[in-house]
C-alpha cells in the first residue's frame, strides 16, 4: 500500500456526457490491471440525483449521493392514478402502483445514473441521472501516480482520453480545491441575474478549480443556471468548460 503522502489529485479528461462511465471504466480496467491500488478516490463533480416523471412532467428530485432518511415519493397521473417510489440506502425502487397488472413491482432498484424504473401503463417513472455538472468532461483522480499507471490510464481506459497536463506533465490539483468543488456541489449551484457581469467574447482567467490560471474566452452564457461556457487551450487545442460566474474573472 502506497503511503498517504504519495496520492495526490489530478484531473482527467474524458468523453463527456460519459463521466459516470469513464469512473467505473478505470475502476474495472484498473482492477484487472493490479493498479487499483494506487487509487484512492475517483470524483465525478456533479450530484446524482433521482428525479420523478409523470409522461414528461417532472414532480420530484432528490439527491442519491448523500446519507438521507427514507422517502417515499409519490407521483400522480393525469387519470389520478399513483405510482410510490422508495428512495432509501441511495436506491430507488417501486414500492406500491396503482396499475392494473403491478408488473411494475418486479423491477429491481436502481443506483446509478442512467438506470430507469417506469410502470408502463400509468406513464410513471423515475430515473437518476448526473446533474449540477461543474466541469462537464472531466473527472478526478486521486492516486499514488507513476509512469505504467499513467500509461494505462492515457491509453487503456475507454472514455479516458488523457490526465490534464501543464507541458507535459499531469497537473495537479490541491486538497483543498477538491473540498472547495465538493462544498460548492452540496450548496448548489446559485442562479444569476440574466444582466451577468459578463460577456460573450470577453476573455476571462479561471480563479478556482482544476483549470486555474487557464485563460479563455466566453462562448456563452446561461443566466438561468449561473453557468459559462469558456473556450480554453488544452492539448493544443480549444477546449470548452463549463464554469459558474465565481469562478472566473477578467483579464484586465
Amino acid at each position: 500500500m502506497e503511503k498517504e503522502k504519495n496520492y495526490k489529485w489530478y484531473s482527467l479528461h474524458v468523453q463527456s456526457g460519459f463521466e459516470d462511465i469513464a469512473k467505473e471504466n478505470l475502476i474495472e480496467v484498473l482492477t484487472a490491471e493490479g493498479l487499483i491500488d494506487k487509487v484512492k478516490e475517483i470524483f465525478v463533480p456533479a450530484r446524482v440525483k433521482a428525479l420523478f416523471y409523470t409522461k414528461r412532467k417532472k414532480v420530484a428530485e432528490v439527491p442519491l449521493d448523500e446519507d438521507r432518511e427514507r422517502e417515499e415519493i409519490v407521483v400522480e397521473n393525469d387519470q389520478g392514478k399513483k405510482t410510490t417510489f422508495v428512495v432509501a440506502d441511495k436506491k430507488v425502487w417501486i414500492e406500491d402502483c396503482e396499475c392494473k397488472t403491478k408488473n411494475c413491482l418486479s423491477q429491481p432498484p436502481i443506483e446509478k445514473p442512467r438506470q430507469k424504473l417506469k410502470c408502463t401503463s400509468l406513464h410513471n417513472r423515475a430515473q437518476i441521472e448526473l446533474k449540477d455538472k461543474l466541469f462537464p468532461g472531466y473527472i478526478f483522480i486521486k492516486c499514488a501516480l507513476d509512469e505504467k499507471l499513467m500509461t494505462t490510464i492515457k491509453y487503456k481506459v475507454p472514455r479516458v482520453l488523457d490526465f490534464v497536463r501543464a507541458g507535459n506533465e499531469p497537473l495537479e490539483v490541491s486538497e483543498e480545491e477538491i473540498q472547495a468543488i465538493k462544498e460548492k456541489l452540496k450548496k448548489g449551484i446559485v442562479k444569476v441575474s440574466k444582466k451577468a457581469a459578463f460577456e460573450v467574447g470577453e476573455k476571462v482567467r479561471i480563479k478556482e478549480g482544476p483549470f486555474v490560471g487557464f485563460e479563455g474566452v466566453i462562448d456563452e452564457i446561461d443566466p438561468e443556471t449561473g453557468k459559462v461556457r469558456v473556450l480554453v487551450n488544452i492539448f493544443d487545442r480549444q477546449t470548452p468548460v463549463e464554469l459558474t460566474v465565481d469562478q472566473i474573472e477578467r483579464v484586465v
